[in-house]
């Protein structure tokens, strides 16, 4: 290994002079280096330098060399050139030029110890488009960690490659574990990589960057082995939205159920994908005034105008709520049983907040002080509880929070589950296993809340994983236009509406209803919360 002071001032491969070190380790040395044309700065460089031991380590730079040549990204740091050196001072290394980066986020978070959410966006974007387009070219990259994404210019890049390595079907059998341990996959130290062990370092990097904290502590190298092979993260239920979902995505144990990049960028980026695009064509909505608006989005959308009232609202419980705007819907379906018919209007004439996730055992444990569950986990929907026990936690909510809580209107629920879509889920007329956990995925219990795609509204899990409490009673559907309809005023059964898991995917239409005794408790049934709006007063008195 060679003292890299020495090289400072030196030429490397005709045209590139060292101007100082930007990092050193076991791997070599990386510069910074102008280049050179007629004696002139024509731009700058980052220089690797390398020197192998042997014919495997000579074999690992050429595989790393030919990956950033192969993998051309507007995300990943772009590769410029490569050679042998033969000088007195570097003889027998090897030197590969790149664009280079003005800073690291290893380096950012040691300023700032954490970052913003829109700062977490843009990392998460930019890493899971570059990891994206890895992925897709049959290769995984086995090494994201802050130290590895750089900034260049306005966008984050990633880099170093030296662990890059090809995979066939879902997963290798690595030789000896790869990787940085702290952002390690639980089964990567079982020697299984692939896709998903890109997924759990990105799952990780974000929640450090969002938190300023690692989620496995320890004061060995055993003991965050074991941690990390035995315990789920530990990941705070009220992250902001969407990246709590993205990062609880990205680090499910089972790697099968897990996240992948795609999904990450679905949630970034909703009004870009296939299943949100409807919102601009078919979501019919009117304001309270009865005049046609535009999309939630829309910033001419009156009631928003009016009510001055914010499109994602977070309660004291860290709890978050979606904005839906008042409108016009089809509720019913033809398609079901006769429980769904007759289909007939509805019209919806006051804007109101419903939950983006079901509420979670963590949750109702809070306020509650006890978790009735079968399926324990902090994430997991609560379940098992009566439709007492729901409307019982948003009157306890309501008297330490001040907001007016309730379980949601049956028309409340179909209208902000279908977001606009008319057919039998909010994605299309067939079941979609990314976007619902039925019998045919859950492998027969409740899963995390938020590891499905969400609908075109942002709300997750309306369709499968539990069924959930509505206000009303059970009864049949009439066929005249409905306004503001809160069901009938008696009867014996409330209605429950989504499906569970339990369930097969015609069971988590949107339109599919079903009733159960008010008192009962089902491990197949949950809720979710809605919060009133009243324009005229802020909160419950």
């Amino acid at each position: 290994m060679i003292n890299p002071e020495k090289l400072i001032g030196q030429t490397i491969g005709n045209n590139f002079k060292v101007v100082s070190i930007l990092g050193e380790g076991s791997f070599g040395v990386v510069f910074s280096a102008d280049e050179m044309l007629f004696n002139q700065v024509i731009g700058q460089v980052a220089i690797k330098i390398l020197f192998p031991r042997n014919r495997d380590d000579i074999e690992a730079v050429v595989k790393e060399i030919r990956a950033m040549a192969a993998l051309q990204h507007s995300n990943i740091i772009s590769y410029r050139s490569c050679g042998e050196l033969s000088d007195e001072f570097t003889k027998g290394g090897i030197y590969i030029v790149s664009e280079l980066a003005e800073n690291s986020l290893e380096a950012q978070l040691k300023k700032s110890g954490s970052l913003s959410v829109d700062e977490v966006k843009e990392i998460a974007r930019c890493l899971a488009s570059a990891i994206s387009y890895i992925h897709k070219r049959g290769a995984i990259h086995r090494d994201i960690k802050p130290a590895n994404l750089l900034k260049a210019g306005e966008l984050w890049k990633l880099g170093d490659f030296g662990l890059i390595r090809g995979y066939e079907g879902t997963h290798i059998q690595a030789s000896g574990r790869k990787g940085t341990l702290l952002y390690m996959a639980p089964e990567a130290l079982q020697n299984i990589s692939g896709p998903h062990v890109d997924i759990w370092a990105i799952g990780i990097l974000l929640l450090e960057c969002l938190t300023g904290k690692y989620p496995y502590k320890g004061e060995t190298e055993g003991e965050v082995i074991l941690k990390i092979s035995s315990a789920d993260p530990e990941v705070p239920y009220n992250l902001p939205h969407p990246l709590g979902m993205i990062i609880n995505g990205c680090l499910v144990r089972d790697r099968h159920s897990r996240w992948n990049s795609e999904m990450v960028l679905e949630a970034l980026s909703p009004s870009n994908s296939p299943i949100s695009e409807i919102i601009e064509d078919e979501f019919e909505r009117t304001a309270s005034s009865g005049k046609e608006t535009g999309s939630l989005d829309d910033p001419n959308n009156v009631c928003l105008e009016i009510s001055g009232l914010s499109e994602v609202f977070t309660n004291n419980f860290g709890m978050q709520f979606r904005l839906i705007t008042p409108g016009t819907f089809q509720m019913g379906s033809e398609k079901g049983g006769g429980e769904e018919r007759p289909v007939h209007t509805v019209k919806i004439t006051n804007p109101y907040y419903i939950s983006i996730f079901p509420v979670t055992q963590s949750q109702y444990e809070y306020l509650m002080e006890k978790n009735p569950s079968r399926f324990k986990g902090p994430n997991r929907p609560v379940e098992n509880i009566s439709w007492k026990d729901a409307s019982d936690f948003c009157l306890a909510m309501e008297a330490v929070d001040g907001w007016k809580y309730r379980l949601p209107t049956e028309a409340e629920w179909e209208y902000a589950c279908r977001a606009g879509k008319k057919t039998e889920f909010p994605w299309g007329d067939t079941f979609v296993g990314k976007s619902c956990w039925c019998c045919e995925n859950a492998e027969n219990q409740t899963r995390d809340v938020g590891l499905r795609l969400p609908n075109p509204l942002g709300l997750y899990d309306m369709n499968g994983n539990t069924w959930e409490w509505c206000n009303d009673f059970f009864g049949p559907y009439g066929s005249d236009e409905q306004i503001d309809p809160t069901g009938p005023t008696g009867g014996v059964s409330k209605v429950i509406r989504g499906g569970s898991f339990e369930n097969g995917p015609g069971s988590c239409r949107s339109a599919a209803r079903g009733g159960e005794l008010p008192g009962s408790a089902s491990y197949t049934t949950g809720f979710r919360v809605c919060r009133s709006v009243d324009l005229n007063k802020k909160k419950a008195a």
